[in-house]
Parts: structure tokens; C-alpha cells; sequence
């Protein structure tokens, strides 16, 4: 508080020591005015009593312009007001050339014998007050305007730095909630397949308890890969695939040599930021297609590649694919993914599904590709964990 005070005292001085410099130069543009003028006329008017009588009215003009200051701020002319407020001003300038004239007056009075002028002639007070006041009316109106300009623009300052303000908390209020949305989102993904994946090692719990066993360990580590991005909306797509390939082991240990994944992708774009649990929900899906039908094999795919501006991601299976009513792409999993790609990258992303011929459905996402190649803060580029 202390500091602002200092700062606030160091413009109001900074302000004087301006106004006092335009008043100081206006004295001495009045004062060339006149001398020439004199000098034109072939008057032989005295160099310092010109000067001193147009810097008392200057500075005279300073002494009394705070108070002229107040009052035009104090009492702003309006269209609501102009009714009082003009024969206010137009009083106001009367008694401030009243004070303007006196001053002037004052200080030659006392000035002139100090210089050797003599005494001081003002001449017939009555229209010496009327003969300056033409003047002063003007240069009251003069700083009226100005005022008025001033105030104008520092009052659009104002509105534009609170349009700012707002803006900016709009759009900070707006990210908070798209992360809290982002968030949600995420969170559904882990208890969704948690529970899917206890779900299965209770069925082989007592059917193969060193199955059921190996699975709950490689869950841990999985849980523990997922904490690690809990709050992360996007990691390297090699992070991605190692989150997946833990959790193929799982279902591995459930599925045996039924389960066949391959995998063909371009190292290239190991560092490319990708949404966090992105390919599990999808390869969860296609696992279960296939699940019903215990003498077929589970074949899925996973493929990530360039494709000009883009990155496709495909996870394939050979499952019964898509019914009619398109049941299978309404799923929690699913619907997470279409949530999150939507949050993050707007109409930029694209998630569909075809079905494949003879059998089976096709899961494609396309995804920008960043400047670069990668996003600010990603570790170096590494190898795929195949």
C-alpha cells in the first residue's frame, strides 16, 4: 500500500512538472508573439516587461488551473445535465477569470518596480476584466475539452481492460472445465475395464489359481501405468503402447495361445502425443467380439501410421463386426473414446467403424499430427515395445 501511495504522489508530481513546462513554453510563445508585433510596429516596448507580463499570465494560468481541473471533473457536462451544468461552467469560467485577471494584476503590481518598470498600469479595471476574460472564456472551454477527451479515453481503457479481464477468466473457467470434463471422461476408462478385468480373474480363480494369479499381478501394473497418467490428457504413443501391452498380457494369461495380436507400427512416431488409455478401450472391444465363439481365434491387430497431416491409428479384429443397429459402438468404452477425442481436438479428430470383409470390424482414428512431430515436454523419441 505503501509503494502504490509513493507511485500515485510520483505521478500527480510528474503531472505538475509537465503542465508547469507547457505553461512555461506557452508564456515564451506569447511572449515572441508580442515582441514581434511590437518590434513590427516600431514600439520600443521594454524586452523584459513583455516577458514578464506574459509569464505571470502563464504561470497565474498554472497556480489556478487544479482548481479549474476539479471543477470540470467534479461537474461533467451530459446530455442529462447540460441544463444545469452549462450555466454552472459558464459561471465557473466568469470566476476563474476573475481570479486569472486579479492574480496577473497582484504579482505586476508587486513585480514591475522590482525589474525597474515603474508602477504598473492595468489601465480601466472594468475592461481589463472584461478584455481578458474573452481570452480566458476560450482557454477555460479549451481545457474543458480536453478533459472531456481525456476522461473519454481513459474510461474506454477501463472497459477494455475489464472486457479483458473477463475474457480472460471466461477462458480460464472455460480450460478448468474442459480439463474437469476431460477428467470425468477418463476416469470411466479405469473402473470400466478394472472391473471388467476382476471380473475375469474371479472366473479363474478357482479353475487356475496360478492364472488368476499372474493376472492380478500383471493388473497392478497396470493400475499403477494408469495412475501415472491420471492426470495426463495426452502421452507419447509408445507410452500408450506399453499401457497396452501390459494389458494384453492379462488377457493373454485369460485367453492363452487363442489370442493373437500383431502389431505394425512406425517407430517414427514413438514420441507422437496420443490421449491417454486411447487403444485398451478399443482392443477390449475387440476382444470381446471375438469371445463368444470358443473353437474360433481371437486375431487382432493394431496398427499406427502417417498419413500426410494425420496419424491413423486401426485396431482390427475378427469378430461377427457390426449388426444393424450398430449396438456394439454405443458401449461405455467406446463412447469415452468419441468424448475425449471431441474434447481434445474438436472436429480435427475422427473415430469410425467399418466392418471387414469376410468378417470382422475395423476401428479407425485419425488424429492431427502435431508441429513437429511431437508435443512441447515429451521425452525423447525411443523405440516401440513390440
Amino acid at each position: 500500500m505503501i509503494g502504490n501511495g509513493q507511485h500515485v504522489q510520483g505521478e500527480k508530481w510528474r503531472l505538475a512538472l509537465l503542465l508547469f513546462a507547457i505553461c512555461t513554453l506557452v508564456g515564451l510563445y506569447n511572449f515572441s508573439t508580442f515582441l514581434a508585433q511590437y518590434r513590427m510596429e516600431d514600439e520600443n516596448e521594454p524586452v523584459r516587461k513583455i516577458l514578464l507580463n506574459e509569464m505571470t499570465a502563464a504561470y497565474s494560468f498554472f497556480l489556478l488551473l487544479p482548481l479549474v481541473l476539479t471543477i470540470l471533473k467534479r461537474f461533467p457536462l451530459r446530455k442529462a445535465n447540460w441544463l444545469w451544468t452549462v450555466p454552472l461552467h459558464i459561471g465557473a469560467s466568469a470566476a476563474y477569470g476573475l481570479a486569472h485577471t486579479t492574480l496577473m494584476t497582484l504579482t505586476r503590481t508587486w513585480l514591475f518596480p522590482v525589474f525597474n518598470l515603474g508602477r504598473y498600469n492595468p489601465g480601466h479595471l472594468f475592461y481589463r476584466y472584461l478584455m481578458e476574460y474573452h481570452k480566458q472564456f476560450l482557454i477555460y472551454a479549451a481545457v474543458g475539452v480536453i478533459v472531456y477527451a481525456v476522461e473519454r479515453a481513459r474510461a474506454a481503457r477501463t472497459r477494455e481492460r475489464e472486457a479483458a479481464a473477463l475474457t480472460l477468466r471466461a477462458s480460464n473457467l472455460q480450460a478448468q472445465l474442459a480439463d474437469a470434463r476431460l477428467q470425468s471422461l477418463q476416469g470411466q476408462l479405469r473402473p470400466h475395464f478394472l472391473f471388467n478385468t476382476l471380473n475375469m480373474i474371479s472366473s479363474l480363480m478357482y479353475e487356475d489359481a496360478r492364472k488368476a494369479d499372474r493376472m492380478m499381478s500383471r493388473l497392478s501394473t497396470l493400475l499403477r501405468m494408469s495412475l501415472d497418467t491420471s492426470k495426463q490428457p495426452c502421452v507419447p504413443l509408445k507410452q500408450e503402447m506399453n499401457i497396452l501391452d501390459v494389458y494384453l498380457e492379462i488377457m493373454e494369461a485369460r485367453f492363452g495361445s487363442r489370442l493373437r495380436v500383431t502389431r505394425e507400427l512406425d517407430a517414427a512416431l514413438a514420441d507422437v502425443p496420443v490421449p491417454a488409455l486411447l487403444l485398451q478401450p478399443l482392443v477390449e472391444n475387440a476382444i470381446r467380439h471375438g469371445e463368444p465363439d470358443p473353437d474360433r481365434p481371437i486375431e487382432i491387430s493394431v496398427r499406427a501410421q502417417r498419413r500426410g497431416d494425420q496419424v491413423r491409428l486401426e485396431v482390427a479384429d475378427n469378430g461377427p463386426g457390426l449388426t444393424d443397429d450398430a449396438s456394439g459402438s454405443n458401449g461405455v468404452g467406446l463412447k469415452s473414446v468419441r468424448d475425449r477425442l471431441a474434447q481434445l481436438y474438436g472436429a480435427d479428430a475422427h473415430l469410425r467403424l467399418e466392418n471387414r470383409s469376410p468378417r470382422g470390424l475395423l476401428v479407425i482414428i485419425e488424429l492431427p499430427m502435431p508441429e513437429g512431430g511431437a508435443a512441447p515436454g515429451m521425452p525423447a523419441a525411443a523405440e516401440l515395445v513390440p
